[in-house]
């Protein structure tokens, strides 16, 4: 939390996604950030970032957390992108990798 107060964002978008967006919050700026998680089973990075597209939403980044397992990487994006991830030793098309330790 901490660290979402300290960038002071006007909005924080969090989609759950796994070969479909399973759900979508939004929060205002002020308000708490709370995750539950939904959906589970394959991966799908593209369909997150088409709902973003279909909203006209353009983050100022975008922070996926994730095992980076897929069939099909999204394409590049207008924006920056960091992994969140346990498996950093994955190579990813573009954007970052931080590791997630456990």
């Amino acid at each position: 939390r901490a660290a979402i107060d300290d960038a002071d964002p006007q909005r924080v978008v969090v989609l759950y996604i796994d070969t479909r967006v399973q759900a979508a919050e939004i929060f205002e700026r002020g308000e708490t950030v709370t995750i539950e998680a939904s959906g589970g089973g394959g991966t799908d990075f593209r369909p997150g970032f088409d709902w973003l597209a279909e909203k006209n939403i353009t983050p100022a980044c975008a922070v996926y957390f994730t095992d980076l397992l897929c069939n099909r990487w999204p394409d590049p994006q207008p924006f920056p992108i960091l992994w969140a991830s346990q498996n950093p030793q994955i190579n990813v098309p573009h954007g970052e990798i931080v590791e997630l330790k456990r």
